[in-house]
């Protein structure tokens, strides 16, 4: 966290805003940036600050966990709310909700300055409008999901896996005449200009942003990381939602749930169910714990 709060108050101070490393975009840098000039000019008045180039690592640490961990896991457990009242009722949404917001693993990420909290505020979100698309089929909706899901990429590059449920609203919704219709295309129009709106300068900086991407790919698919390495990681990944989810029991719960789920697929339920089992079966195939 050191060094990102400090790469972050770099770019403010050297009044550039690309950040010029692209392992992982730009979103959770402009949180950062975005929470640390208002407490600068909050504190400028009260005569703590005059200049952005007296501004410390250790005066933002606390604020970029604030604006990158904490507010976007409180917000999450409201959205977690609203798709699960959305798809399966009331009850479902406020006891979804509530697993949520006391979670171990979701509580832990959330005190970090790390784009893993924002990940799942976004991809929530992404959800739900895809969701919305899929009941109401608007050409608008089409757009909306897709520039969600651009900008929930702009947060964390695997989030791209948020247009299968995309692909699945859109083939139920137009059919097999899915291609003559323009939602999809609407979607992948949205999609670019969420990710630009997240990640204004790639396109200046391409050649980096390139190397970096790739970069991720390899290390997490072939190469490994020292220290997690693995190679099948199903188990591995099972354990760790146990020991650091809510236990056992509500893991279980949710395996006779999926279970259900699957024996009463329906459309609403497969777009649902989309994102979260090929997310979890990918990086179940990556080469890192």
């Amino acid at each position: 966290e050191y060094e990102y709060v400090h790469s972050y108050l770099q770019m403010i101070k050297r009044g550039d805003m690309n950040p010029r490393w692209w392992h992982h975009p730009s979103v959770q840098p402009y949180v950062n940036i975005g929470t640390y000039l208002i407490v600068f000019f909050l504190e400028a008045r009260t005569g703590r600050w005059q200049s952005v180039h007296q501004i410390q690592v250790e005066d933002m640490l606390f604020w970029g966990r604030f604006s990158a961990g904490v507010v976007p896991g409180t917000f999450t457990v409201f959205f977690v709310f609203m798709l699960g009242r959305f798809v399966f009722g009331t009850r479902v949404g406020l006891f979804a909700a509530a697993l949520l917001a006391v979670a171990p693993g979701v509580v832990e990420i959330s005190q970090y300055n790390k784009p893993d909290a924002l990940l799942v505020l976004f991809s929530t979100v992404s959800v739900l409008v895809t969701m919305i698309y899929l009941k109401k089929g608007s050409r608008g909706l089409a757009f909306a999901a897709g520039a969600a899901i651009g900008f929930t990429v702009a947060v964390k590059y695997n989030a791209s896996l948020l247009w299968t449920p995309l692909i699945g609203a859109t083939l139920f919704r137009r059919g097999t005449s899915l291609l003559a219709h323009p939602d999809l295309y609407l979607g992948a129009v949205g999609t670019v200009v969420g990710f630009t709106a997240g990640c204004p300068y790639f396109f200046a900086d391409l050649t980096r942003f390139f190397d970096h991407v790739a970069a991720g790919l390899f290390n997490y698919g072939f190469l490994g990381l020292a220290g997690a390495e693995g190679v099948d990681n199903w188990a591995t990944h099972a354990n760790y939602t146990i020991n650091y989810g809510a236990g056992l029991l509500p893991f279980l719960a949710c395996l006779v749930g999926l279970a259900l789920a699957l024996y009463r697929i329906d459309r609403r339920l497969a777009v649902f169910l989309a994102y979260p089992t090929f997310y979890y079966s990918f990086y179940s195939s990556q080469r890192i714990n």
